[in-house]
């Protein structure tokens, strides 16, 4: 994400050996200001340099499945058996922090934002898996209450059980009707199902 003259990135680095290890981080990036020409044959072609960047995030071994900038904040889902979703503070570019976290069973690997009234929501789109047995029973759909950022708030789900949408990892999948707040999503299940579903999002419910 280019904001501000700054590159925001979130990665994840995984370790096999000796031990598995992943480690998750926010970097920020100065854009050097390249001036009016630009020659990609320069030797000195300016770098960008680092400017700030977090601790891990989330808890040991798990890894990064979805993120969202939005301006001065930023969104983003771990996971390994649980979803923490967490809210970033982006505004001082040297010191990213995260100020807001919750956790709810499966994850999110495709966040959008909208509005409901007026409060600042967030959808997210993944999996729902079984916190105990760690099995994966099929779609879920989140509504975050992210007006808040500090106390971000899992306000309506909904599970398809068996199901899968390649709204997860595609999002051009993807389709919110803002004005009927409806999301289509393109669904297939173990019933032989094949085809859209039309979800109406109103708050506290799917």
């Amino acid at each position: 994400d280019l904001y501000q003259n700054h590159l925001r990135v979130v990665t994840t680095q995984s370790q096999w050996w000796p031990e598995r290890k992943t480690t998750n981080k926010l970097w920020v990036l100065q854009v050097p200001d390249r001036g009016p020409t630009i020659d990609v044959g320069m030797a000195n072609n300016p770098k960008m340099e680092l400017t700030g960047e977090t601790g891990h995030l989330g808890k040991p071994n798990e890894e990064v499945f979805a993120v969202r900038f939005m301006g001065d904040l930023a969104y983003a889902v771990t996971f390994e058996q649980t979803d923490p979703f967490y809210v970033l503070n982006v505004t001082n570019p040297t010191n990213p922090i995260v100020i807001g976290e919750l956790q709810i069973p499966g994850f999110s690997s495709y966040l959008h934002p909208i509005e409901i009234e007026g409060i600042k929501m967030m959808i997210g789109v993944g999996r729902y898996v079984d916190p105990l047995s760690g099995r994966d029973d099929g779609a879920k759909i989140s509504l975050f209450d992210v007006s808040n950022p500090t106390n971000p708030l899992e306000n309506a789900t909904h599970v398809d059980m068996g199901a899968y949408s390649s709204a997860s990892n595609d999002f051009y999948s993807f389709r919110y009707l803002q004005r009927n707040q409806k999301i289509i999503l393109p669904t297939s299940n173990t019933r032989t199902f094949d085809g859209f579903v039309v979800y109406d999002v109103k708050l506290g419910s799917i």
